[in-house]
């Protein structure tokens, strides 16, 4: 590993599951690197001022022209994305039931809980729009020797593909084992207890899957996001014509689950297994 290496991302993007893989020991043992977590409001002035020879991140909202503005020679950004449409509807449900309250979750967290599902999705959508334009600063961008972009869809799909890619891209030598190992541990069968797509809305693990957004948008929310945001899902490829939404259904039919519908659940789940 040469230089230094920033892990540049925005909320929803998988970047727990990223930053768990990337500063697993094993892993980083095999590699002879190192991986420093930042907490709280870091931005890249802090960044600048980490050692040589270290993996930084998740580093929240930063834009491709921050990043270049910082960024010296033999120093890379690995920058992972992800439909802004599942961000919507996945930051709906994280800060309402299961991100951890730090300060900010204590103000908007009543707020998401006094409305219903609709509504929460609005708020998310008018969260995502306040940065929106750093996300968007990332459309069309192409890969480089500094800049490794690749999207949350690409790593659910085959992960063992993705993260070789990103870990030659760090300058780790590491063999398929080793990276089998740490995906495995760091799975979301393995830190759920359930396979991706089998949703709880109440766990940090909530689905594990791309294309959720499918399940919670209507036409009328769909035209409302293009609205809002014109053009965008097209500059990532996410569509491929403006007027995407019109293929949706007018209403969806998806409900909210209630938390007494939930905890009712697994009751039911436990008092099965001890039947069973």
């Amino acid at each position: 590993m040469s230089g230094k290496i920033a892990h540049l991302t925005f909320p929803k993007c998988g970047s727990q599951w990223v930053r768990d893989v990337m500063s697993d020991p094993e892993l980083l043992r095999a590699a002879s690197a190192r991986h420093f977590s930042p907490v709280g409001a870091y931005t890249l002035q802090d960044w600048e001022k980490e050692p040589q020879e270290t993996c930084v991140g998740p580093i929240f909202t930063v834009g491709y022209e921050q990043w270049k503005a910082v960024a010296k020679k033999g120093e890379k950004a690995l920058v992972v994305l992800r439909d802004p449409r599942d961000i919507v509807v996945s930051w709906a449900f994280s800060i309402a039931y299961s991100h951890f309250s730090d300060p900010d979750v204590r103000i908007v967290r009543p707020v998401l809980l006094s409305l219903d599902l609709r509504g929460k999705l609005y708020l998310s959508l008018y969260v995502f729009f306040s940065s929106a334009h750093i996300f968007r600063s990332w459309a069309n961008r192409k890969q480089t020797n500094s800049e490794y972009i690749i999207r949350y869809e690409e790593l659910i799909a085959d992960q063992d593909a993705a993260f070789g890619k990103i870990f030659q891209f760090c300058g780790w030598e590491l063999d398929p084992e080793t990276i089998a190992g740490s995906l495995e541990r760091h799975s979301f069968a393995h830190q759920s207890g359930r396979q991706a797509g089998t949703a709880n809305p109440f766990s940090h693990f909530r689905s594990g899957r791309s294309e959720d957004w499918k399940n919670y948008f209507d036409r009328s929310l769909g035209e409302l996001f293009e609205q809002s945001l014109p053009g965008m899902l097209c500059e990532f490829g996410y569509e491929s014509k403006n007027d995407w939404y019109a293929a949706l259904p007018e209403t969806q039919a998806t409900r909210e689950t209630t938390f007494l519908e939930m905890v009712g659940k697994q009751l039911d789940d436990i008092i099965g297994t001890l039947q069973g």
